[in-house]
This record gives structure tokens, sequence and C-alpha cells, in this order.
């Protein structure tokens, strides 16, 4: 019998998608699964649909919660189970029907594995777009570098983790928000090896409203998150080794943190002392502009000429964006509601600190791995950036 796979659900208001996941879960090729379904505070009748499910398949086991945080019930989850392999998946996405298979096969198949790795594609109410496959195919060596740089950033879900290995390493979910970004920093510093699957097996649903992602994320807490994981780091031996590398991830965590919130005195002071504490030799360096000297001193430019970025011209004013990028160098020279279209070169030539929005939601992950791999950190999506 092919060893046991104990797949892990954070439930919380899920009823309109919680039927879709669960077919999509106890339908799966591989059977030899266990289901445990985290019940958090629902409003809705979720646990009315899990319970149906669970008199449906005897593989389901459902967990009351006394609250929504997803760390501390994918923690309670995975002490709790008995697989050999851990997968964790959203109440609201689903996988198809190999998905489990998939996954499992290279960890049976090679003991050096620690972790697979697939792709996934997003959903919505009456569409599906590309999210991001594995440019990689099989077997990769793995180093704190590289699995940051490759593997999804901040997604729990999308993997196939082989439980002995966590357990061994001592790796808990920080228990509060931004916990996938401190488990990112703690997998980076540990995993030797990590199989990618190039296709797209996982659907990630982006419609749900009440998912707990859709929430207003405390930013605060990101910078606790990150003293967990670097904690973590400093205990296992593993952050002196690392350090440039974290310094240089933490900065474009923190970049990303503070955009648009230059004034908020509390989290301004929360980042200046994370910063003392892990980065001093750089603390004079960290600067916080007001929301004048941001407009004065900050280029805004858009990435992606097409039919997105009309819509964020207009949304967010032709007067406030300095120019508008884009791959195809047909474009470069034309203007969309006066704002000038240029090649990706005039980018990479920029002098003037420059934040770049970037149009597409359908392509995100292909342009934000362009500007990555051209030094340019300083991104975001429009749409969170409106």
């Amino acid at each position: 019998m092919k060893p046991l796979v104990s797949v892990i659900i954070p439930v919380c208001n899920a009823e309109r998608y919680i039927d879709r996941c669960l077919e999509s879960i106890c339908s799966q090729s591989y059977s030899n699964i266990e289901i445990l379904l985290m019940l958090g505070i629902c409003t809705d009748h979720s646990l009315i649909s899990c319970a149906r499910w669970q008199k449906k398949d005897r593989r389901i086991l459902i967990i009351s919660r006394k609250d929504n945080s997803l760390g501390d019930a994918r923690n309670f989850a995975f002490h709790l189970a008995k697989g050999k392999y851990i997968v964790y998946v959203d109440a609201d996405d689903y996988i198809e029907q190999n998905y489990i298979e998939r996954l499992a096969d290279p960890l049976e198949n090679d003991e050096d594995i620690t972790i697979s790795c697939c792709g996934f594609d997003i959903i919505g109410e009456s569409e599906r777009i590309k999210g991001w496959v594995p440019q990689e195919s099989g077997f990769i060596p793995s180093s704190f570098d590289i699995f940051l740089n490759k593997v999804p950033y901040g997604m729990v879900w999308l993997k196939m983790y082989r439980r002995k290995w966590i357990l061994e390493h001592n790796i808990d979910m920080y228990d509060g928000c931004h916990e996938d970004d401190a488990w990112q920093i703690c997998l980076a510093a540990t995993v030797k090896n990590v199989f990618f699957i190039p296709y797209a097996l996982y659907h990630y649903n982006i419609d749900n409203e009440n998912s707990l992602m859709n929430g207003k994320r405390q930013k605060r807490e990101c910078v606790s998150a990150l003293r967990y994981a670097f904690t973590y780091l400093k205990e296992q031996n593993l952050y002196t080794k690392n350090v440039d590398t974290i310094r240089k991830f933490t900065t474009n965590i923190i970049m990303s943190l503070l955009r648009n919130e230059y004034y908020e005195k509390d989290l301004v002071n929360e980042v200046m002392e994370f910063w003392k504490d892990f980065f001093p030799e750089l603390a004079s360096e960290l600067r916080f502009y007001t929301e004048g000297e941001k407009k004065k001193e900050q280029n805004i430019v858009i990435f992606g000429a097409g039919g997105e970025c009309k819509k964020a011209v207009r949304r967010l004013g032709a007067d406030k964006i300095a120019y508008i990028v884009d791959n195809d160098e047909k474009k470069d020279g034309e203007k969309i509601d006066g704002v000038l279209i240029v090649s990706f070169s005039k980018l990479l030539e920029e002098s003037k600190p420059t934040l770049v929005l970037i149009s597409s939601g359908k392509y995100f992950f292909e342009m934000a791995r362009q500007l990555r791999e051209h030094g340019i950190k300083n991104y975001m999506d429009f749409i969170e950036y409106q």
C-alpha cells in the first residue's frame, strides 16, 4: 500500500466553495489519504457541509478551532496528522485529480527530496487565468537563495512536505498574520532538494470575499512574523551564513510593507526597532519619507501597456505617471491618455527612485520575475497599490 498522505484544510466561512474543494480531494487518484478539516469560527453553514462530507467519506476528520488563525490551525493539524507526507489546501480552492499522486511520487522514489512543488492557475467566477508554473522540471538542489527565488513566495499550499523532515527541523508556523512569510523563510534555510512539476495542478480562487487572505492584513504582524523566522534561524545556526540574502530579502518585504504607509508612526517605530535588532549596521540608512517627499522623490511607472493599462492610467491619473514600460518595442513612442510608452531598457537606466506598478493580473508573476531578474524590487500589483 502507498504511504498515507495527510491533507490539512483550514475552513472559515467557505460554504460556497467547500463542496468543490472536498469533491476534488475525495476523488483523488491517490486514495490513501486522511483529510483534516480545521473548522474555525464560521457564520455560514460550513460545518453542515463538512459534516455531510464526513458521513460520505470516513477519511475525513473535523476538528473545531477556537479562532481563525491559519498558523495555529495548521500547526495543530500537523501534530495530529499521521501521514508520511503533508499537503495543505485552502477550503475555497481545489486540486486536479492526480495532484496528490504527482506530488507524492518524487518523494517516495527519492529520500533526498524534501519538498515537491507544482504550478497553479487562478480561477474566478467566469474565467481561469495563468498563475505560475515552474520553469524547472524535476530534481533541483536547493539553497536559501535558490528556494526564495524559484519557489512561489508566501504559498503554504502548492507543495507536499516530508513530515519527518519538518519534525526533525522543528519548524512550526507563526501564529498570526503573515504566517506564510515566516514559513517560507524557515523552509528556505533548511530545504536541501526540491522536485518541480511543471504543470498547474492547483486552482487558486480569488473570488472568496470571506477568505482570511482578503481581510485587512495586520502590517505590524509582518514584522513579528519576520522576528519569529529570524529567531528560528539563529536557534538553528542558520542565520549568519545566510545573512546577506536575508538582508536583501527583508529589505524588499519592508519596502512593500511601508508603501503608502510612511506616516503611520507606530508602524515606523516597529520597523526601526526590528531593523536595529537584526541589521544595526544599516539602521542609520533607513529613511522614511513624508507623503510630500514621496510624491517629489519617487517616480511611478506602469509596467505593461496591454488592455488593463488604460484602466490603470485613468484610475491613477495620467499626471501621476512618469511613463509606461512595455516589452513590445513596437509600442515605443506611442501614448496612452498622454502617457508615453517606452521600452524596458528605459527602466533599467532610471536613476531616480521608482515604484513600478504591474498593470496585468494575468501575467503578474512573469512580469515580477523579469523585474527581479534585472534587480528591480520596488514593484507591486496596481490593484494592491490602489
